[in-house]
This record gives structure tokens, sequence and C-alpha cells, in this order.
């Protein structure tokens, strides 16, 4: 057996170049670059739809809860601001508040750090801090729709991508992309 072929494998770099080293970190850096933003966007976008489910499948079971044991259901925003969450309840004989036999039937959730919760009357755009299913299931307070608008934190960058829950009158609820014409006008 011939040592030599053995030791000049042996004796060859298995290492990287500088120059090598250089080409992959430029690479990945350009990868990263385009990478982060879009990740960024797809996380919001989760954030979002999740937030709109949540409130959707909220406003369903308080309008079926105000269906199936024929009362009244309010809906509040906590501390008048809907991202500090909403508190769905009896209510009876519409004082407003929880009282006598009420009961609370779900607290919501704070909306995701940047997130921000708009609601108004819909036609008409007056601030709305809560509203009332009938044991009709139909809305009684406002006596109009109600439009919620999720914006996300890069709103201004992204007006469209923002989530709606229109609310009819009637009391369905159903998701809206922000680009819709509804949701566009807040």
């Amino acid at each position: 057996m011939n040592p030599e072929p053995l030791q000049s494998l042996l004796g060859r770099s298995r290492g990287f170049t500088l120059i090598e080293m250089m080409v992959v970190i430029g690479v990945l850096a350009v990868l990263m670059a385009f990478s982060v933003p879009a990740f960024r966007d797809l996380s919001l976008g989760s954030s979002s739809v999740s937030q709109s489910n949540r409130l959707l499948g909220n406003l369903n079971t308080a309008r079926a809860e105000a269906v199936k044991t024929s009362t009244n259901v309010r809906i509040t925003a906590v501390g008048g601001a809907w991202e500090n969450g909403w508190v769905i309840a009896t209510d009876r004989n519409l004082s407003g508040t929880i009282d006598g036999d009420d009961v609370v039937l779900h607290e919501g959730t704070k909306a995701a750090a940047g997130f921000l919760w708009t609601v108004i009357t819909h036609p008409g755009g007056g601030a709305l801090t809560q509203f009332v299913y009938a044991p009709s299931g139909a809305l009684t307070t406002p006596n109009a729709g109600v439009l919620f608008k999720l914006k996300r934190p890069d709103v201004g960058t992204a007006p469209e991508k923002s989530k709606c829950i229109v609310i009819e009158a009637s009391g369905r609820a159903e998701v809206q992309k922000g680009s819709s014409s509804v949701c566009a006008a807040i």
C-alpha cells in the first residue's frame, strides 16, 4: 500500500474560504430582508382573522342565547373601549346594567397589542359602546346595524387588510375584508 495518496488527502484544507463565507452571509441577508416583512404580515393577518372570528362567534352566541331564552342580551365594551374586551349578559329589563336576575354569559378577551376595534352604528356612524339583541334575534339598540372594524398595527400602510364585522338590523353578522365599501367607510 502506498501511503502518499492518503497523506495528500489528509493534507488538503476542508473548510470555507473567507470569500465563500461572505457570499453565503450576503445571500442569507437578502433572504432575511424579504422574509421578515412577509412573516410579520402573515402573523398580523393570522391574529386579525383569529380576533375577528372570536368576536363573530361571541356575537352569534349572544344572538342565539337571546332567541333561546326569549330575553334581551346586551353586549357592552369593557371600560367603554372594545379593545379592552366585552361583556355579554342578559338584560331582561333593558336597564343597561346587570341587575336582578341578569346573568353574565361571556366575557370577551382584549384585542392583541397594537390592534384597535372601532364600533359605530351603521348607517349613521355614531360611536357605540353597547348594543342589545332582542328575543327575536334582531337588534333593538340601536335599531340600525352595527359595524365593528379591527384595525391592524400597520393600518396606515395597509387599510385594506383590516377586518370588519357587519351586524345587520336583523341581527345577522358576517365578516368582511377592509376593502369592502362598508368597511372602507370608517
